[in-house]
């Protein structure tokens, strides 16, 4: 990847896109629902481990929207799209108060690209901009493109995977293909609640090409849906927090 200034005009294209019993009770331990799970501990290590009042064992879909924003608030970006995940009444409290986006501000997304699997290469953004059904996110430093090259016989570049914080986001088998042979600006749709915007440009001056039908790619934004971090969460949940995990959080915000 190559960084160079002033080649590209400032505008950048926007798209608004309208057995038995014991086994039974074992079961129901690992089962997280804000309407019927009462906020004790799943196993016995988490019982010695976490105090809980036996007094107040409050159901979290009866708890005051003041005592949930509070816990929220607590929670890092994993636990937030874990617990939108659970439940439509967390994710609308979480979205309505932008607690999500406001955490999503210090995180960092990474978009990698591919051709031929020889050129390969990363780069990173931050959230610019978000309302209820969007956010937005444009590169850190927004002078940053790559070689990329258009040939009959070379397949076109493509977006493979996406990542925040260095955890899978969005990995395919079938990666997302992105033309470059006109040098216009392309909107990208990588699926029903996402998009990507860049432009194709010719060598830049005082560059030597590489080869022929290079072409210079330069990443303008990414946009999705507040529900994409939770969809491909739900695929891609390695790494991420459990809804057994989030449980443990959510008491120890209590304790």
């Amino acid at each position: 990847m190559l960084t160079f200034a002033h080649l590209f005009p400032d505008s950048s294209p926007v798209h608004s896109y309208n057995g038995g019993k014991k086994k039974k009770q074992r079961r129901s331990s690992k089962v997280f629902s804000p309407f019927s799970c009462s906020l004790e501990s799943t196993t016995s290590s988490a019982s010695s481990s976490v105090s809980l009042s036996t007094a107040i064992r409050p159901q979290l879909a009866e708890l005051p929207s003041e005592i949930l924003l509070l816990i929220f608030n607590n929670l890092t970006v994993s636990d937030l799209i874990t617990a939108c995940s659970t439940s439509l009444y967390f994710y609308h409290i979480i979205n309505v108060h932008h607690i999500l986006a406001d955490k999503l501000k210090e995180s960092t997304l990474r978009l990698y690209f591919d051709q031929e699997s020889r050129w390969r290469c990363a780069l990173d953004m931050k959230l610019v901009r978000h309302d209820a059904h969007r956010f937005t996110f444009k590169p850190i430093n927004q002078d940053t493109g790559f070689r990329m090259f258009s040939s009959r016989v070379l397949r076109d570049p493509s977006l493979y995977k996406v990542t925040l914080d260095g955890q899978n986001m969005m990995s395919t088998k079938r990666s997302t293909s992105l033309k470059i042979k006109s040098m216009i600006a392309y909107w990208k749709p990588l699926d029903a609640m996402a998009d990507f915007v860049y432009s194709v440009h010719p060598t830049p001056a005082g560059w030597a090409k590489a080869r022929p039908g290079e072409r210079w790619m330069l990443p303008l934004l990414f946009e999705c849906h507040p529900r994409w971090f939770m969809h491909h969460h739900h695929h891609h949940h390695h790494g991420y927090t459990s809804t057994k995990q989030l449980t443990h959080r959510v008491m120890e915000v209590f304790s």
